[in-house]
């Protein structure tokens, strides 16, 4: 434990003891892992050891409160983002919810004898790394523990930023991250300023101040990724498991308690002067003066480059599954990679299905679902980059059309290649600021995809979502068109809902039965069944319309 004294030596005694409460209580281990992955074979150190620094409250009364804590990193940090997760975030419920009747059900169905104890369930539903869970030869994880306070809690810290222990070899440049974060051990090489790269790739540390990067975290659960285990099936979906939305990152993130500031946030005196030390030292590409400023529409930023990320991640899934299934390692086709709503829908004559301006695929054929890749060549701006898009789709298309669900082993090769040059799209897309003027032309062109007409009910809201996004950050969210725009879409915004407390104490296991935020289904489904395309394209026809008329004004990018 010579990390924990040595990074405690000079704080409070009562940090001390809540760092090595945490390490009891998470079970520190020392497995090793064969993957090529950085974080793999690392300790999972506990959320509990980052209360220290990152669990105080300085608007909220409490224990803590006469505890006086200048922040070591000169207001960068929050102080509270530990408990703003553990009271507010839906993200600490995600285990408790496989004790709910309907997990249960669901494990009955599966011939699941215990939910809460499958890796295929706990690699979303808690943060722990599916490489680090030993598991018996029916795939699920030991009886003890499994009431890991890092696995009973949910996504906790290292769920989203990776293991922050020491790396399980002798390899003294591989440290883990969690001690090298901490400000008194690292003077000469602060932390804050090394570039993801080399945090990833030598620490295990998953930085996601990129919109790209963000993106593709939330996505591995939100869309689903092969290689970290984390896929809902058909299977999971016929036994009960609620239909994954289409996802758009910078709604969903809109969504949460922000727990952390953006660097354009961080607008009082000390943060300022703290905001100017960092961009003017940190070796992070990003934050580089041509390509970040503070004035630029971040928002709509991530949500055009989280568009081109989710789609590749789609295409990786899709990908991945079928290679997967070359392997012996599972069936195809997975129809939960197919559109849902094309099979799962009311027989109506006339229905706007036959009616559609732009037909997917062959009639009758399944297709790959349509919400990912409506917005993604509305983030592509020069017509060189549209045309290869278009090229690439068509390719991806063709395959699909050859043979019903596709030609297998071609269609894992056409959908790897087009995800990876779509990611390399999205890098290059976040390295320019965005002007008003900009989100201007966004603006217009999302409108005329949508009054193109014809989308189905998870590609309208996808485009909903993206006028959100933009109208928000223009300063125009109450605008009328907008407000028709939601109406006419029945969109789910998924507005945020207190949690209920499931535990008595912060570093109490969570299990058993619990009163959580679920999805409802009866609210779900009765919007898609009763969607009507038609509506949509009028509403979208008239923001069209609103958005010419307005008038245009230069705007500084600084």
């Amino acid at each position: 434990m010579n990390w924990v004294s040595e990074g405690c030596h000079r704080r409070r005694k009562w940090m001390l003891s809540v760092v090595f409460a945490g390490c009891v209580l998470s079970g520190i281990s020392s497995e090793s892992n064969a993957q090529d992955d950085p974080a793999a074979g690392r300790a999972v150190v506990g959320f509990t050891a980052c209360v220290g620094c990152h669990g105080r409250s300085r608007d909220t009364k409490g224990a803590d409160e006469d505890i006086p804590l200048p922040s070591p990193s000169g207001d960068w940090i929050l102080d509270n983002e530990v408990l703003t997760w553990a009271r507010k975030d839906k993200h600490h419920q995600s285990y408790a919810v496989l004790f709910n009747p309907r997990s249960v059900d669901m494990g009955r169905l599966m011939n699941i004898k215990a939910v809460h104890r499958d890796k295929r369930c706990l690699s979303c539903h808690t943060g722990y790394p599916q490489a680090l869970m030993p598991a018996d030869d029916q795939n699920r994880v030991d009886e003890t523990w499994h009431r890991k306070t890092d696995v009973s809690f949910g996504i906790t810290c290292e769920g989203c930023h990776g293991p922050g222990g020491d790396l399980a070899s002798t390899d003294g440049a591989r440290d883990g991250w969690f001690r090298l974060h901490l400000p008194p051990l690292n003077p000469k090489r602060p932390w804050r300023f090394l570039d993801p790269k080399t945090k990833w790739e030598q620490h295990g540390y998953v930085d996601v101040r990129t919109p790209s990067s963000k993106a593709r975290l939330c996505g591995t659960c939100h869309i689903g990724d092969v290689s970290q285990g984390r896929v809902v099936t058909h299977e999971m979906y016929a036994a009960g498991h609620p239909p994954l939305p289409g996802f758009e990152v910078a709604t969903f993130v809109a969504q949460m308690p922000t727990h952390w500031r953006a660097v354009a946030d961080k607008s009082d005196a000390v943060a300022r002067k703290t905001r100017s030390e960092f961009l003017a030292k940190t070796a992070d590409p990003f934050f580089s003066p041509d390509t970040y400023r503070l004035d630029s529409l971040h928002r709509t930023q991530s949500m055009l480059v989280g568009a081109l990320v989710s789609l590749a991640q789609s295409l990786e899934l899709t990908s991945g599954l079928s290679q997967r299934a070359t392997g012996g390692g599972g069936t195809w086709p997975e129809l939960a990679q197919f559109e849902c709503y094309a099979c799962h829908h009311d027989l109506r004559v006339p229905a706007w299905r036959q009616r559609r301006p732009n037909p997917v695929g062959v009639p009758g054929r399944p297709v790959l679902r349509e919400w990912a890749s409506v917005l993604a060549r509305v983030a592509l701006e020069q017509p060189k980059q549209r045309a290869q898009f278009d090229s690439q789709w068509k390719q991806v298309r063709g395959v699909l059309a050859k043979t019903p669900f596709g030609s297998r082993l071609e269609l894992a090769r056409t959908t790897s290649a087009t995800a990876t040059w779509l990611t390399a799209q999205a890098k290059q897309l976040e390295r320019r600021p965005l002007t008003r003027e900009d989100g201007h032309r966004v603006l217009l062109e999302i409108a005329r995809v949508g009054a193109a007409g014809g989308f189905d009910y998870e590609s309208s809201r996808q485009l909903v979502w993206a006028c959100e996004v933009v109208f928000g950050e223009l300063g125009r969210g109450d605008a009328k068109e907008l407000k028709a725009l939601r109406a006419a879409g029945h969109v789910l915004v998924f507005p945020q809902r207190p949690v209920q407390p499931v535990a008595k104490g912060l570093f109490e296991p969570r299990q058993g039965p619990s009163k959580t935020v679920e999805v409802d289904l009866s609210k779900l489904l009765p919007p898609i069944g009763n969607f009507d395309p038609a509506e949509v394209t009028r509403a979208f026809r008239a923001v069209e319309a609103a958005v010419k008329a307005w008038p245009t004004r230069s705007s500084s990018a600084r």
